[in-house]
């Protein structure tokens, strides 16, 4: 099943989504899209386009 659309509600699927991030930054997993997430989150980008954060990597 897709994302879908934007809807700007901070629903389960966004809560899951910060969950897996923090889980993959090695920070404190309470699913809140705070400072230390929100710098987590910062995108690095390598070679052939691929965009990675922590050890989540996603080819656009």
């Amino acid at each position: 099943m897709g994302a879908g659309g934007v809807d700007g509600i901070y629903g389960e699927r966004t809560r899951a989504g910060v969950l897996a991030v923090q889980r993959a930054a090695g920070i404190a997993q309470d699913g809140v899209y705070g400072l230390q997430t929100q710098r987590s989150m910062l995108w690095d980008f390598q070679g052939g386009g691929q965009r990675f954060c922590g050890n989540i990597y996603v080819t656009p």
